[in-house]
């Protein structure tokens, strides 16, 4: 940022000399910044120098391919690609944010139509007509759509300085912005759209306004999609466009319950979410969102064969589909195959088509699954956790504090903790946030102090009590801090009891909780005991552990029996769990068994095995999280050469 600031400077006074050495500058610190890269490309084209911007992609190239074994984005080889083709300055040219200018006209953002007629049930309206106007553009393969998902509420002028459709578009990154509104008249409901060319500085022909009724809007927001479409077809693309219907639109009861469900999700409200979802998923057969969202929430709750199944119906529909939506529809699917670089790569496209966007805070997170943390933080500088879908999302924070805990910069991770504080003073998570910062840094008096602060002000929403307890002393642990560990587990244990009741039945969770912390406080026989109990009806399945993503902590019953085998001595066992989990086969095991294994080797003293095994289990899907970062029986193996040089951050 600080390099990019007097590149701006220079551009503005018509030094194009002196904004190169900056972009450049700001290129080397950050070299795989495609932004930057385009920013420089563009410069160059504008200023003549066509080879150095073909020189700045190739490098560009070499470096995504060398480090992450990634292609330059769609948008970054368009414009090498124009650069190639043209005699001057490309259309795609990026201009410093600092202009207020646009890039390409081709790239298009559609805005909520803004409701006027002071009745906020119709609100849904303008949301509908949006979504459809930008489904019927993104089936024109040469535009790129921002979808409306990303923007929130529509930008109101409030007096200053910049216009804010300008602004919209500077955001965004786009050309071109489609707006507009509806108003009664009489017991009509009149709707009309506005096309502003940003880049170009004028308003587009706009289709003629419609009328209807308010009960049933669709019919007239299909009239409307056709215009916008037959307006910008032959305007920003090379070749003749034909309106097709890309999908039935639904009517208003099924999508007032999608964004009700909407809504819910972004909350964390998923059981509630999936209601709704289902609802619209019911009254109108061939809309997709509801299922892909669905599928989602069912993810989000451990449901995998479900969200599976769900996610299949959506498939089926993705003829309808338009390309954002595509992109979370192949995000979910490679979710559920455990493959974490196809993932990245499907987040990586949703987040260039809804810059600021949950699909772009997932970039982040597919970059910590696959061990970046620092690329993780990249993606999270640049959003804002206040503005459209990220207000509200408290696992912004969540992953912004888990990625500087993963490169052990603990006062950094401290101050994000007391930032979400600050942004969600109720949610239970958040507190765990800073009692992580400081047990890995090694504070265990603040521990003490904020774990009785937790204690005192308990919530039905997890973690629950016990699990604070354990994850705590488990951190102090693993960082050198045993002897207030010890008191803490003993505490956890004391909580379960409390709450599982003298006939130890209910939830499997908190059972199976537990028995954990049992493990960790070294009641061995007792766990075991515990542990077979609930292997008996898992049978070889992971088991969800934990409030977020359980699935991914990768738990296996069986998996710790063979662990508390081979503390507890007991040889022949703990050789007839090893065979067990080296057979176990499943789409869902995201090499949880290599996981075990590797724990097995560790509590048995064989780093070289421990390593190899926990490679297989990387291979098969594990993804990297704090669970194994923080396991304690892992953290045996802290010092081996091959263990460091696995689990160290790869970007």
């Amino acid at each position: 940022g600080a390099a990019g600031r007097p590149a701006e400077a220079a551009e503005a006074r018509g030094d194009p000399t002196g904004a190169a050495e900056g972009w450049a500058r700001a290129l080397e610190l950050d070299p795989l910044n495609e932004e930057l890269a385009r920013r420089l490309m563009s410069l160059h084209a504008r200023t003549g120098n066509r080879s150095g911007a073909v020189v700045v992609f190739e490098a560009l190239r070499g470096r995504l391919a060398d480090a992450l074994g990634l292609d330059p984005a769609g948008e970054t080889v368009r414009l090498h690609d124009s650069i190639r083709e043209s005699g001057g300055a490309p259309p795609t040219g990026t201009a410093p944010a600092t202009t207020g200018a646009a890039d390409s006209p081709a790239r298009v953002v559609v805005l909520d139509l803004e409701n006027l007629t002071g009745d906020p049930e119709l609100d849904a309206v303008g949301r509908l007509a949006a979504e459809r106007i930008a489904q019927g553009l993104s089936t024109m393969e040469e535009l790129e759509v921002v979808p409306p998902l990303a923007l929130g509420p529509a930008p109101r002028d409030e007096g200053g300085a910049a216009d804010p459709v300008t602004e919209l578009a500077r955001r965004t990154r786009a050309g071109t912005v489609v707006g507009g509104s509806y108003h009664l008249d009489g017991d009509r409901l009149r709707i009309q759209v506005r096309i502003v060319d940003v880049s170009g500085g004028r308003l587009h022909p706009a289709p003629e306004p419609v009328e209807v009724a308010p009960a049933d809007p669709v019919p007239g927001i299909e009239r409307l999609r056709e215009g916008v479409m037959t307006t910008l077809g032959p305007a920003l693309t090379r070749r003749s466009i034909h309106v097709k219907e890309a999908s039935r639109p639904p009517g208003m009861s099924a999508y007032r319950a999608y964004l009700d469900g909407l809504d819910l999700f972004i909350r964390g409200d998923w059981r509630e979410a999936l209601d709704q979802f289902r609802q619209a998923a019911e009254e109108a057969p061939d809309y997709g969102l509801p299922r892909i969202v669905g599928a989602i929430a069912l993810w989000n709750l451990d449901e995998l064969e479900r969200a599976r199944v769900v996610a299949d119906e959506a498939q089926a529909l993705r003829g309808s589909l338009g390309r954002f939506e595509r992109g979370v529809l192949d995000n979910v699917r490679a979710w559920l195959d455990g493959d974490w670089a196809a993932a990245h790569r499907a987040a990586r496209l949703q987040a260039e088509l809804a810059p600021g966007s949950i699909p772009h805070f997932q970039v982040a997170e597919e970059a910590r699954r696959l061990n970046r943390p620092g690329e993780a933080l990249r993606v999270l500088s640049q959003l804002d956790p206040e503005r459209g879908e990220l207000r509200g999302w408290v696992f912004y924070w969540i992953e912004l504090a888990t990625a500087h805990h993963l490169l052990g910069d603990h006062d950094r991770e401290r101050e994000v903790a007391h930032r979400a504080r600050r942004a969600h003073p109720d949610h239970p998570a958040v507190r765990q946030l800073e009692l992580r910062a400081l047990a890995g840094a090694g504070r265990d008096e603040d521990v003490l102090r904020l774990v009785e602060e937790a204690l005192a002000t308990p919530s039905a929403r997890r973690p629950w009590a016990g699990e604070v307890l354990t994850e705590t002393a488990l951190e102090l642990r693993v960082h050198g801090v045993g002897e207030t560990a010890d008191p803490l587990l003993e505490r956890a244990l004391a909580w379960y009891r409390e709450h599982l009741g003298a006939e130890d039945t209910g939830d499997r969770t908190v059972l199976r909780a537990y028995a954990s912390a049992l493990y960790h406080a070294g009641e061995l026989e007792e766990a075991r005991s515990r542990f077979r109990v609930l292997a008996r009806e898992s049978q070889g399945r992971v088991q969800p552990v934990g409030p977020h993503h359980g699935h991914l902590r990768g738990h296996l019953d069986e998996g710790m029996l063979g662990v508390l085998a081979t503390r507890l001595g007991d040889a022949e066992a703990s050789e007839r769990w090893r065979e067990l989990l080296k057979g176990l086969t499943g789409p869902s095991l995201y090499g949880a068994n290599w996981a075990w294994l590797a724990r097995l080797a560790a509590v048995d003293g064989d780093p070289q095995r421990a390593v190899i095994h926990l490679a297989r289990a990387f291979a098969d899907g594990l993804p990297m999280s704090l669970t194994l970062h923080g396991d304690p029986d892992l953290a045996r193996l802290r010092g081996f050469p091959r263990f460091d040089a696995l689990m160290r951050p790869k970007g």
